[in-house]
């Protein structure tokens, strides 16, 4: 979705995208096949995106919630090689500022959370990194410098 920003999806009404390849095998046979399949909302937010393999079957599989602010909420990804889900939960303030990011896996275990602190401008001020176990791994502080 980067090359097609939300806003050319939104006021194209575009309802979804298929992504095809076509290669030179080591044979010489010109294949084509499907590399990539996304939906979008009537606001431009992609809320499927499904990786293929060259055989069409699926790679991966991700799936994406949105808010009225069109913030994301949601991201699901299914990894079909590892067999595994993983599951992503934003939640932000007022000012629309991401303040937290929960990684869970397919038993609904965490697996990582972050959270996200901000100063009354608004500039991130601190990120922590929390493990499994919600022990602090990693404190980052920001500090800035005006003109």
């Amino acid at each position: 979705m980067a090359a097609q920003g939300k806003k050319v999806i939104k006021t194209n009404k575009i309802k979804s995208k298929t992504t095809t390849t076509t290669s030179t095998n080591k044979e010489g046979t010109t294949v084509t096949y499907k590399d990539t399949y996304e939906e979008f909302d009537k606001n431009g937010n992609t809320v499927v995106k499904i990786d293929y393999a060259k055989d069409g079957s699926i790679k991966k599989k991700e799936s994406y919630k949105y808010d009225t602010f069109n913030n994301m909420i949601e991201q699901t990804d299914f990894d079909k090689k590892r067999g595994t889900t993983e599951t992503t939960t934003y939640k932000y303030n007022a000012q629309g500022d991401k303040i937290s990011e929960t990684v869970t896996n397919g038993d609904g275990k965490i697996l990582k959370k972050e959270t996200f602190t901000y100063d009354a401008k608004r500039l991130k001020t601190e990120q922590q990194e929390f493990d499994e176990n919600n022990k602090l791994k990693t404190l980052k502080k920001f500090i800035y410098s005006t003109l």
